[in-house]
């Protein structure tokens, strides 16, 4: 299936506008090595930039070393992964009663869950160029997450044994990057943790909202921010984005 949608995307969108758009593979992680595969063969084969691996419904977190054959694929063909949300299968929000409940934590939960096992179990001291990705979960857990990893290693550091560093380190220092919404009043916070260079906006376009005029305010009210840079204002919209997909934009 996921052979297929890659294959669809190709041909129906990127093969027909290659200066405008670029596809980024889904990757099937419930065979690790057809995913490292199906990657390898998105890049070389349909030029896509990178690839998406879901947040949910995997055996293990994406620190485990059972993912190594697809971080390693993807260092070697030098392209970035994201990790984005899915089936809330697995997260404990079964006991909701409606849609809007899950929607606040599925992407959220499931970031933290992830972002906790890449970080513990060492995977950026493994693969410490490997572009890595959390997506639609804004950024204000992204502090409170490395405080909490950071506290809970200076306890029991012997449980995260590749770590030579507290976890906030690698995030600074590794080419791990989040996606955050444009009116997220803690952006200024986060951007002072030294990660002006890993946040990215995401239109998430058409998406959930039914108008296109809704999705055009969002870039006009975000540059009348007074508590942002104009420099972080171009990188979140524009430049890291670029970084991260290794993008070669025409202008």
């Amino acid at each position: 299936m996921a052979r297929c949608y890659n294959n669809y995307l190709y041909g129906e969108y990127l093969e027909k506008e290659p200066h405008r758009l670029w596809g980024v593979a889904l990757l099937p992680l419930q065979d690790v090595g057809a995913a490292a595969e199906e990657l390898e063969r998105c890049v070389k084969e349909l030029k896509m930039v990178g690839g998406v691996i879901p947040a949910a419904g995997l055996l293990r977190g994406l620190g485990h070393a059972m993912y190594d054959p697809l971080y390693e694929a993807a260092v070697r063909l030098d392209v970035p992964l994201a990790v984005h949300g899915g089936s809330s299968a697995g997260l404990g929000l079964d006991l909701y009663d409606s849609f809007v409940k899950i929607l606040v934590m599925e992407h959220a939960v499931a970031q933290q869950i992830h972002f906790t096992s890449y970080l513990l179990d060492g995977a950026p001291v493994r693969f410490p160029g490997l572009k890595m990705a959390f997506l639609e979960a804004g950024v204000g857990w992204v502090p409170y997450l490395m405080e909490r990893l950071d506290e809970k290693f200076e306890k029991l550091p012997q449980q995260a044994p590749l770590l030579s560093h507290e976890p906030s380190h690698y995030v600074r220092s590794c080419p791990i990057y989040f996606s955050c919404e444009l009116e997220e009043k803690i952006l200024p916070y986060v951007i002072s943790l030294g990660l002006q260079k890993r946040i990215m906006y995401p239109s998430d376009f058409p998406h959930e909202r039914p108008t296109l005029e809704e999705f055009l305010a969002d870039i006009p009210r975000f540059g009348e921010r007074g508590d942002l840079s104009d420099e972080t204002k171009k990188r979140i919209l524009r430049d890291n984005c670029i970084e991260f997909y290794s993008l070669k934009p025409s202008d």
